[in-house]
């Protein structure tokens, strides 16, 4: 099998899967899949941590190469996987799930806002750094990133991209 074969069965897979999900409405996303205990969300969210495994392998061979990766827009989908995934992160340290709006700065300058407009506490600032924190490749008291409100800190503090 050629490498053209394979990348192109991939892109013909990555518009399979486009447009399954493109086509789901707000109760799909709830529904169960065929994990036990998992939802359409769930699945579709440790895709993306799959997916994101890969963009960090990456670095280990770029950075060898002298290739630079600059941060783009799809780091979009890694903040938004970061904060949909903030209930489950409080639960998992013990404590009660809390809303929390994200209001970060892309790659572009442009702002990407998730979660409740009147959401006592905030995470602000890059949206680059706000997913490396998330996939533990920065500490919080690294990253830049401002937090306000009575969860905010604690929010920052269990961010994850990914189960653990």
């Amino acid at each position: 099998m050629t490498n053209d074969r394979i990348f192109d069965d991939l892109a013909d897979e990555y518009a399979r899967l486009d447009t399954i999900l493109g086509a789901l409405d707000d109760g799909d996303w709830v529904r169960p899949s065929g994990v036990p205990g998992w939802t359409i969300t769930d699945v579709v969210a440790h895709l993306a941590l799959t997916e994101e495994g890969v963009s960090h392998t990456l670095a280990h061979i770029c950075e060898p190469l002298g290739v630079a990766l600059p941060d783009t827009a799809r780091l979009a989908h890694i903040a938004w996987l970061g904060h949909a995934t903030l209930p489950y992160a409080f639960a998992s340290v013990g404590h009660d799930p809390q809303p929390v709006r994200a209001e970060l700065v892309g790659p572009s300058g442009d702002a990407w806002v998730y979660g409740p407009s009147d959401a006592p506490s905030v995470i602000s600032g890059s949206a680059a750094a706000f997913c490396r924190v998330g996939a533990q490749r920065l500490r919080p008291d690294d990253s830049g990133l401002t937090t306000s409100g009575p969860h905010g800190k604690a929010a920052l503090a269990v961010l994850r991209n990914y189960a653990a």
